[in-house]
């Protein structure tokens, strides 16, 4: 085959030549373009690939010493199809030797391909036949395919694009059309975090709390409770200024938990168990089972702790009649469990 100085290319990334007609690429000559061609639009008349293809007959029609070559893909667009067209394009170019080429392509897919013909052959050209009723869509669909695989990709940006707007609908569904002012105190406390720079702040107290579980269990169960009082002294001091009647989603969140937390209780005393039972069997020194038994013991008094107060501080809130003496005495009840599942656990 003589020598030509341009290759006209056209490229059917995911291989709709392959996949809709008996031909499969590649395809060099304008007699044998054409018939795939029609071949093609016979198959599937609203097929943009077709009209690349005889864009390409058009504009190798043009140019003086030129041939016109089609390469093809695979349906499993990505590195598989990429390499299939690397593969063919390395046969064309090896047979027509050009010194240049013209890409011809339908959209913004086929020219993800344009660094591997650039690598084989010069590209001069890049000519787009446009669908007017398809390119816009076409453009569009692509934006948003490589937006999606971005967010899917980036832990952080899919706890913001997907993590919050599901969080958002769990509300909705929990507590129905009153969801909507959680969701706006949410976002305004996200927006105000976010605009202050409080993130490290917030950092530190987390730090403080988890720190507080892992070595001082007395000391959490004290920050919980002043994060318990922190909450009461909020609803009460708000409840000064304006109507009661306005704060009947707070109710529901408290009385949510209320109603809840002996149940979460009960599931924890099992699961508690659970993990003193696979302790007891899995631990090779007698001695070691002991003392994680025991650990476990002030983790399950914790737990009652918490719960106690919880229980009363939302029954303190929702019945005004409630006294404050219940909710002292829960706390007191609380450290003492604390106090003494400590005492035992050092004890052994």
């Amino acid at each position: 085959m003589p020598k030509i100085k341009t290759l006209v290319l056209c490229v059917d990334r995911d291989n709709d030549i392959g996949e809709k007609t008996k031909f499969n690429g590649y395809f060099i000559g304008e007699k044998k373009c054409m018939e795939v061609g029609n071949a093609l639009l016979l198959a599937d008349p609203e097929d943009t690939d077709a009209n690349s293809i005889f864009a390409a007959v058009k504009t190798k029609n043009e140019i003086k010493n030129s041939e016109i070559a089609v390469i093809t893909g695979d349906k499993d667009v990505g590195i598989k199809s990429d390499k299939e067209v690397l593969k063919q394009l390395k046969a064309v170019v090896g047979k027509l030797k050009p010194k240049e080429t013209v890409l011809v392509t339908d959209g913004a897919e086929d020219e993800f391909v344009l660094p591997i013909i650039q690598s084989l052959c010069p590209v001069v050209s890049v000519k787009r036949v446009v669908v007017k009723q398809s390119e816009k869509l076409e453009s569009s669909y692509y934006v948003m395919k490589d937006f999606a695989n971005t967010i899917i990709r980036e832990p952080k940006l899919a706890r913001i694009v997907i993590g919050l707007p599901a969080l958002a609908l769990i509300i909705l569904a929990i507590f129905g059309t009153t969801g909507w002012r959680l969701i706006l105190g949410a976002s305004g406390l996200y927006l105000l975090i976010k605009g202050f720079q409080l993130e490290v702040w917030i950092e530190r107290v987390v730090n403080e709390f988890m720190s507080a579980l892992r070595r001082g269990r007395v000391s959490f169960f004290l920050y919980i409770v002043s994060l318990i009082f922190g909450i009461i002294a909020i609803f009460y001091g708000y409840n000064k200024m304006i109507l009661f009647g306005a704060f009947e989603w707070f109710i529901s969140v408290l009385a949510f938990i209320n109603g809840s937390i002996p149940f979460f209780f009960v599931a924890v005393f099992f699961f508690w168990l659970g993990k003193v039972v696979m302790v007891q069997m899995t631990s090779k020194k007698e001695t070691k089972a002991v003392k994680d038994a025991w650990r476990l013991l002030t983790i399950l008094s914790l737990a009652f702790a918490i719960t106690i107060v919880a229980f009363t501080s939302t029954e303190f809130m929702i019945k005004p009649g409630v006294g404050l003496t219940k909710l002292i005495f829960s706390i007191c009840i609380g450290f003492f469990a604390i106090a003494i599942s400590l005492a035992i656990e050092r004890a052994h």
